[in-house]
Formats: structure tokens, C-alpha cells, sequence
């Protein structure tokens, strides 16, 4: 396997679509790893992706229809069960679980961390974050709206739906709380990390948990900042967490 790295959207665009036409259209398997709670060379498969390209018009290069389904989400995600899927989690992180209770709080731990699987599907586009009716109707089109997310909102797509579909009429705030929330998040995933380095034994599935938590906050965050013209307004940050609530 070729070594893993980061890739802008102008540079996966067409290796993704390279990939897709060079098997055929045939679906991708989509698996991820997490370094410290998996063992080694264990990927957790969390699904298939199924493309679905336009025809190809005439003139046009062979690797269009692939790239602006990739660019425009004209694909499929076809999820595993949840039990089939936690079942999978736990055998990847490899537990050696002594006792019931110490069974059923990882259990709970890995559940929680697995359903963070349905906000990357919120945040990329694939569904949509559920609004009261009434409230979104007379958001956009009636008068200008002042949106102030929650981490909530961070996390599971509103700020990203926010993004699409009402700005500018919607101006986003992000209260200094959130950034400190997903900092902390952060801060205790690597307090965990930090553990495994020092002893070796870690709480496999708290870590999980706290990794896709911290991960997903701060990666909606930066795509905000740095991929939009969005307006952004910092509030203040004090040394009193409570002024910073407020």
C-alpha cells in the first residue's frame, strides 16, 4: 500500500476519478483506521461508494463525467448495519474484555463513537440537517438572519448547510465557547495519546470517541474558514470561561 497523505480537492478530484474508470466503475470500498486503537493493519469498512457519472458528451474527455460526480456528489454511499458495523469496530480494536460491565461501557463507548459516522455523512452533503419548518421558511427570503451555531451545529452539517444554501442572507456567528468546547475535545483525545506513549494501555474505545468527535469539529471549522468567503465573527476570548459563554 502506498503511503497515506493529505490531498487538496484539486489534486484527489482526478485520482479519484482515475481510479473509478480504471476499474471499471466498480464500487470503491471506503475504510478508515485510527493508529492507536486499531491493531495493526486493522481497517474498519464503513461501506461502499457506488459512482454515478452522467454520459459522456461529445468532445468531452473521458474523465469529466467521473470528476464532476466526484466535485458534485452524484454518488452513492451503501452503509453496513449498525451491529454489523459495531461488531466489526470491536473486533478491529481488538479488546480483551474481562468482565460484563467492562463489555458494556466499551460497547457504549464504540456505539457512540460509530453513530459520528452519520455526521460525515451530514457534513460532505450526502443528507441533510432537520429544521423546524415554520423557523426555516422565514429565514432566508423574508428578512436577513443572524445564525449563531453550537457545537451541534459545527459538527453534524447545519454550519456546512448553513454555508450552501443561506449565505449571505444568514450571517454566522461562532461564539468563542464552541472553539473552547472543541479544543478541550481535542485536548483530551491527546491526553489519551499522550498515555499509549507513556504506558502503552489506553481506553481503546474512549479514544475513538474522542478522536472523531474533536477531528470532525475542527476539520468543519477549518473548511469554513479557509474554503469560503463566509464572514466569520470571533467573539472575545477572556481569561473567565463564563465571560466567554456570554
Amino acid at each position: 500500500m502506498n503511503n497515506l497523505s493529505l490531498k487538496s480537492p484539486t489534486e484527489s478530484v482526478p485520482l479519484l476519478a482515475a481510479l473509478f474508470l480504471e476499474t471499471g466503475n466498480a464500487p470503491a470500498i471506503l475504510s478508515v483506521r485510527e493508529d492507536i486503537c486499531f491493531g495493526d493493519n486493522n481497517w474498519l469498512g464503513i461501506g461502499k461508494i457506488f459512482l454515478k457519472p452522467a454520459a459522456q458528451e461529445s468532445g468531452q474527455e473521458e474523465s469529466k463525467p467521473a470528476e464532476n460526480a466526484i466535485r458534485y456528489g452524484f454518488y452513492e454511499w451503501h452503509c453496513p448495519t449498525h451491529e454489523t458495523l459495531l461488531e466489526a469496530a470491536l473486533a478491529a480494536m481488538e479488546l480483551n474484555q474481562e468482565n460484563n460491565a467492562k463489555k458494556k461501557k466499551n460497547r457504549d463507548n464504540t456505539r457512540r463513537a460509530l453513530e459520528s459516522v452519520i455526521d460525515v455523512a451530514t457534513r460532505v452533503g450526502l443528507l441533510f440537517p432537520c429544521f423546524d419548518p415554520e423557523f426555516f421558511c422565514s429565514m432566508p427570503f423574508c428578512r436577513p438572519t443572524t445564525v449563531i451555531a453550537d457545537t451541534n451545529a459545527i459538527c453534524q452539517g447545519g454550519v456546512d448547510f448553513l454555508i450552501r444554501f443561506l449565505y449571505p442572507m444568514a450571517r454566522l456567528k461562532i461564539p468563542a465557547i464552541v472553539h473552547m468546547e472543541i479544543l478541550n475535545q481535542t485536548d483530551r483525545y491527546f491526553k489519551q495519546r499522550r498515555k499509549y506513549q507513556r504506558t502503552g494501555k489506553i481506553n481503546k474505545p474512549l479514544a475513538l470517541y474522542h478522536h472523531v468527535l474533536c477531528q470532525g469539529g475542527q476539520r468543519a471549522l477549518l473548511r469554513l474558514e479557509f474554503q469560503t468567503d463566509t464572514e466569520v465573527e470571533h467573539t472575545a476570548l477572556f481569561p473567565d470561561p463564563l465571560k466567554n459563554a456570554f
